[in-house]
């Protein structure tokens, strides 16, 4: 295991605070290998992580966002507190697009519970249209998305 980013302190599920986190190495050397890559090249990353409720999708998508985007999951509470807001955790159509317009190049952008915006037939094909246009759109951004579903094949 490898620690990530100490200067970041977060909460244990004991309200204890902790600094940094860690990221295992086998996974770390995959995101260096590819995804740091093509950012280096100017290419978005799009990963899509699939898992049961509560197998920790969430946890490791914030792990690997936060690695490649230490600003990852949004600018620090106003009143000091180590705790970050959540403006690039997105879970509608509608914050989906804000949060790739407003992301600057390198950005991590998590949608999470994909498959609630997913979930219909109509909303998948408008979603697929409005994410079309916004990849071609946004090619140099380099950013990196995240869906995370439940199931691949849903």
């Amino acid at each position: 295991m490898t620690k990530i980013n100490e200067d970041i302190t977060y909460y244990d599920e004991h309200n204890n605070p902790r600094q940094g986190y860690y990221l295992h190495e086998y996974i770390k050397s995959n995101i260096d290998r590819f995804a740091v890559k093509r950012i280096k090249h100017k290419l978005d990353n799009i990963f899509v992580i699939t898992g049961l409720e509560g197998s920790g999708k969430t946890t490791l998508s914030s792990a690997i966002a936060n690695y490649l985007d230490p600003t990852f999951p949004g600018k620090l509470l106003e009143d000091g507190t180590p705790r970050r807001s959540c403006d690039r955790i997105v879970f509608t159509l509608k914050q989906i697009m804000e949060a790739i317009d407003k992301s600057k190049p390198g950005q991590s952008i998590q949608i999470d519970e994909a498959i609630i915006t997913l979930g219909s037939q109509d909303a998948s094909n408008e979603f697929q249209k409005l994410m079309i246009k916004k990849f071609t759109t946004i090619r140099k951004k380099r950013l990196n998305i995240f869906l995370l579903i439940p199931n691949f094949f849903l």
